[in-house]
């Protein structure tokens, strides 16, 4: 798979795998080992299949709400060194109708690997 350079486009390309319910496409957009950290604690992901796996499992309890765009918004990025950036952001979904879905913060510590972008931790915001 080939990734946008900017963190912008590669959390844009992010979000499109999540919408298209790929816990596998999800996945590779990690490096590993990896790590979530949620309001119920910290998600070790030692691989690729760890990973789908976890992700299979968000995606599963929420198959109908993510068939809709779950657009980047409120997107700030700070450079963290030369090949890393911490980017917060909030990822906001809506219904065809306009019914609110959800809106979650999150803030992914991203690192240039020489061959794009990965995600290095993901802190879910409560």
């Amino acid at each position: 798979m080939t990734f946008p350079s900017e963190p912008a486009g590669f959390l844009d390309a992010y979000g499109d795998a999540w919408q298209r319910r790929e816990p596998e496409g999800i996945a590779s957009f990690y490096e590993f080992p990896a790590m979530v950290v949620t309001p119920g604690g910290v998600v070790h992901l030692a691989d690729a299949g760890e990973a789908a796996g976890h992700f299979g499992r968000i995606v599963a309890a929420n198959w109908d709400d993510l068939a809709h765009p779950w657009p980047v918004t409120d997107l700030q990025l700070q450079e963290a060194g030369g090949h890393a950036v911490l980017a917060s952001l909030r990822w906001v979904g809506r219904a065809p109708d306009g019914t609110p879905l959800g809106d979650h913060a999150h803030t992914y510590l991203l690192a240039d690997t020489g061959s794009g972008w990965r995600i290095l931790a993901d802190v879910v915001h409560a």
